[in-house]
C-alpha cells in the first residue's frame, strides 16, 4: 500500500514510462501498406506486374486491383507474373519477403535466362530489409530509402528459384530507451523505498551486533594473548597453557567470521575458561 502521495505518484508514472516505451503501436508493419512492384525483363519500361500486359493470372492482388500498386494483405499473395518461360511471384507477409522464380523453358538459352529485376516501393521498407535466404546461380538486392530492388541476372537451368527476405526490427529512437530506462529505474526505486519499518530496523540491529561480535573477538584475542604470555614467563616450563591459548584462539577466530548463533555460545564457553583460569580454578 503506497501511503505517501509522492510516492504514489512517482510510482504511477514510472509505470506510465515503462507502457509508453514498449507501446506497440510504435512499431512499423507492411500489413494494410499499399505496395508498388515492378517485374522488368529485356525492356525496362514494360512493367510485367501490371495488368495492363496481360501477364498477370488471376488469383494475385495486382490481378484484382487491375495497377501495380496493391493493398498488403494475409495470405494473399501480391504479385504474380506467368508467361512461356517464367513463373513470377512475389508474397508479403508482416516479417518477410519471398520472391519466386519458376523456369520452364526448355534450355538456358531461352531469353539469355531471363535476367530479371523486380522493384517494390513501400515507406514501411525503410526501417531495413535483410536477405534471409537466395537459392538463384546469380542474384542481389539493394535497399535505396524505400525502394527494394532484387536483380537476377539470369538462370542456369529450368528449376524453382526462391530468395526470402526478412523485414528488420525498428530500432527504438533514444527518447524510447530513456524512458523505458527512467520507468524501470523508478519500479527498482520504489521497491526499495516501501521497506517496512521494522524490516529496516532489523537490518540495523542485525549489522551492529556483526560489527560488537568483531570488535569482541579481537579483544578476546589479546587477553588471550596476554594471559598465556603472562602465564608462560610464571612457568616457563607448562605445557598446560598452550592447549587452552591455541583454544582461546580459536575462539576468537570463530567470533571474528561467524555469524552463527552457535559459534557465539563457543566463545562464551572460552570466555568462561578463562575467567576459570584467572580465579584458579581448574578447567
Amino acid at each position: 500500500m503506497l501511503s505517501n502521495p509522492c510516492t504514489a505518484k512517482f510510482v504511477a508514472f514510472a509505470a506510465f514510462a515503462i507502457a509508453f516505451s514498449i507501446n506497440p503501436t510504435q512499431a512499423t508493419t507492411v500489413i494494410g501498406s499499399s505496395v508498388t512492384g515492378g517485374l522488368f525483363f529485356a525492356n525496362p519500361s514494360i512493367n510485367q506486374f501490371d495488368p495492363v500486359n496481360g501477364n498477370v493470372p488471376a488469383g494475385f492482388s495486382n490481378y484484382t486491383s487491375g495497377v501495380p500498386t496493391v493493398t498488403v494483405a494475409e495470405p494473399a499473395i501480391e504479385f504474380g507474373f506467368n508467361d512461356s518461360v517464367n513463373f513470377d511471384t512475389v508474397n508479403i507477409t508482416a516479417t518477410q519477403i519471398t520472391i519466386v522464380d519458376v523456369r520452364s523453358g526448355p534450355s538456358a538459352s531461352v531469353a539469355s535466362g531471363s535476367p530479371f529485376i523486380i522493384t517494390l516501393m513501400d515507406t514501411s521498407f525503410a526501417d531495413g530489409i535483410m536477405q534471409l535466404s537466395n537459392g538463384f546461380d546469380s542474384a542481389a538486392f539493394t535497399l535505396s530509402g524505400s525502394t527494394f530492388t532484387f536483380n537476377s541476372f539470369g538462370t542456369s537451368q529450368p528449376a524453382t528459384y526462391t530468395a526470402v527476405f526478412d523485414f528488420a526490427a525498428a530500432v527504438p529512437e533514444p527518447s524510447t530507451w530513456a524512458m523505458l530506462i527512467f520507468g524501470f529505474a523508478g519500479i527498482g526505486l520504489m521497491a526499495y523505498g516501501q521497506k517496512s519499518g521494522p524490516a529496516l530496523m532489523a537490518e540495523v540491529i542485525h549489522d551492529h551486533q556483526v560489527r560488537m561480535r568483531a570488535t569482541f573477538g579481537r579483544l578476546l584475542l589479546c587477553v588471550t594473548c596476554i594471559h598465556h604470555f603472562r602465564l608462560w614467563r610464571q612457568s616457563p616450563g607448562t605445557s598446560v597453557t598452550w592447549p587452552r591459548m591455541r583454544s582461546r584462539m580459536r575462539f576468537a577466530t570463530v567470533l571474528l567470521s561467524s555469524q552463527s548463533a552457535i559459534k557465539w555460545r563457543g566463545a562464551r564457553i572460552g570466555l568462561t575458561e578463562l575467567a576459570q583460569d584467572n580465579s584458579g580454578t581448574p578447567g
